[in-house]
Formats: structure tokens, sequence, C-alpha cells
């Protein structure tokens, strides 16, 4: 069954939100045709890109496409995410499959929206308030929270939440605000966000602002979908990354994004703790590394890339390639340096 998000453009469209929709025909970037991913792994298991000479290993969040081939070493396996973000498979020890070998052989279902929008970076000037979220994605939320970039010397910001036929606005001196919800959001229209200074700087692309709220019958899709991947035997950031993908698929990058974030922030308030109780000399605690972070960062990286905000996903392929660094791990290296690229 194939699923799209409906945009009823029935109402009169003001001449500025049609530039917008112009602007916003290209296809988004950062989704491929196929995107498998490693959910859990035990052991060493290794994948054998196609095309690529030699296997290497994989931990969890590594990313696969079709037509690599996953190698399952002794007392190893593996579990991993379709491309229809709910169905997973486990490879076993000894066995050698390509990464679609366990998902559904029927139609394969579509969970992309048939829509995709891609305007300017709008990132690149730290003096504006540019949207950094929601931007260049749909929403679930009635009341979402909407932030942008804080620019120096502003104490105040003007915020207009703008509609086809209607507007809101307030002032705040935060960066970010939630939406009061007092007019309510319609299924399927685009918004967008403009802010302004008490200095009066304000960001000029508003196209590279866009989002929309999905309507009711794919939020329960949705929903059915993460009921699913709850019922899968995985760890919470096995969990965690199948949800990344699913919103993904559903162009729910902005949820995606806080989902990540606040798994690094509480991963990087877990500290190592030296037993400085008994040993007064040892190092004080440092934050928790751990292999899953490299993948999360790329992922991260791939999501603002996705939405247009090119110097956060610089700043998360270079905090993947310190991490790859820091364990000596090569093909998460080598990824870095790739998306960095």
């Amino acid at each position: 069954m194939a699923l799209s998000l409906r945009r009823p453009l029935s109402l009169p469209i003001p001449p500025w939100f049609l530039s917008l929709l112009i602007l916003g025909s290209l296809a988004t970037p950062g989704l491929t045709a196929e995107s498998y991913r490693i959910v859990e792994v035990s052991g060493t298991v290794q994948v054998k890109r196609q095309g690529q000479g030699n296997a290497v290993p994989v931990s969890m969040g590594t990313a696969l496409s079709l037509g690599d081939r996953l190698l399952a070493g002794q007392g190893s396996w593996a579990k991993i995410l379709c491309d229809n973000a709910i169905s997973i498979w486990r490879i076993n020890a000894g066995e050698i499959k390509g990464v679609a070998y366990g998902c559904p052989r029927s139609v394969r279902i579509a969970l992309r929206s048939s829509r995709s929008i891609e305007g300017f970076i709008g990132d690149v000037d730290a003096t504006v308030p540019y949207a950094l979220s929601p931007r260049k994605s749909a929403i679930r939320a009635v009341q979402p929270l909407l932030r942008w970039n804080p620019v120096p010397g502003a104490t105040r910001y003007q915020v207009t939440l703008m509609g086809i036929d209607n507007n809101w606005s307030t002032e705040t001196s935060e960066t970010q605000v939630r939406y009061s919800g007092e007019i309510p959001l319609e299924e399927g229209l685009p918004y967008v966000i403009r802010v302004k200074t008490d200095t009066g700087v304000s960001a000029q692309q508003p196209s590279s602002l866009l989002f929309w709220r999905i309507d009711a019958e794919t939020e329960a899709t949705i929903a059915a979908a993460e009921a699913e991947l709850d019922t899968q035997d995985l760890s919470p950031l096995g969990n965690l990354l199948a949800r990344v993908e699913l919103y993904r698929q559903f162009e729910l990058f902005s949820e995606a994004i806080d989902l990540l974030n606040a798994w690094v922030t509480e991963e990087t308030a877990t500290p190592q703790t030296p037993d400085s109780a008994t040993d007064p000399q040892a190092d004080p605690p440092v934050p928790a590394v751990s292999v899953p972070a490299v993948s999360v960062q790329q992922l991260l990286g791939e999501l603002h890339q996705t939405i247009g905000l090119n110097q956060l996903a610089l700043d998360h392929y270079s905090q993947a390639l310190a991490l790859a660094q820091t364990q000596a791990d090569l093909p998460g290296q080598a990824q870095a340096q790739w998306d960095r690229a």
C-alpha cells in the first residue's frame, strides 16, 4: 500500500507561497531508493559493499544498501532494519546474506511521501535568525516548538508563523517559542516561520523554512508502525535507530533530529567513572563514548543536510570523524570523511 501526504490547496494562495512551492519542487537529498540499517549487532559481523573488494566490520547504526552482503562470524549475529522501516530480520553466526534477505518479498510499503522540499541553504550567515526547527519537515505536533538561530547583539525576537490564510505573531527574548495553537494548523498546508530581531535583522530565504502538519490517516499509520517496532526485541538504542528511519521515511526530519539529540545528551551526561573515592589522583569523570555514537553523529549530519542546515551537518560529520579516530574505527572514519567532503 503506497502512502502519501495529502496537500489540499483549494484555498486562495498568496503569490509568495506560490514561489515557495515552485522552489520546493526538487527532490530531498539524503534519501535513497533503498535504505537498510544495522540496529543490533553482537560479535564480529562484516559487510562487503557492492563493487568493493574487502569486507569491513559493522556496528549499530551502520547504513547498508541493496547489493551489500553481510558476513556473520562465529558466535556473532546482527539485526537488520528493512527499507520499509518496520521489518527486522536477523543474520546468525556463520551466515552470508544479502541485506534484503529477510525483508518482505511482496510489494514494498512506500512510506515516503510523494512531496519533498528543497530550497536555499539559509544557514551560512550566523548573523540572521534563520529557522532551525521545524524546517523542511512534516510535523505531528499541533503546538510545535519553533526554534531559530540566536543572533549576536539581539535581545528580543518578533516571531511570525505564516499560513495561507492566517498569521500568528508573538515576541520573546528567548530563541524558541511554543506555538499557542490558537489558530489550528491545517493538515497538509505549508507554513513558514519568520523571525526578526530587535536590531532589524531577519532571514531572507523563506523557501528553506517550509513545514507542514501531516494528516490524521498518516499519523495513524506512523503510530501503528511505532507500535510494531515496539514488539521487536530491540535495545533502547536499536529502537531509537529504527524510529529515526521511520521518521525519515515520512519526512519527520525535525522529530528525528530531536530523538537523536536527546540520545546524545543522555549519552554524554553518563560519565566514565574512575574510582576517585579510593584513588584521589584519578582523572575526573569524562563523557562516555560508545561505538554507536559515530553512527548517531553521522545520522545527525545527514538529517541536518537534508533540511538545508549544512553548517550544522558539517559539525556533526566532524564529530563523527573525531569519534571514529578515537575508536580506531576505520570504516567510520572513511564514511565521515566522505560526508564532510
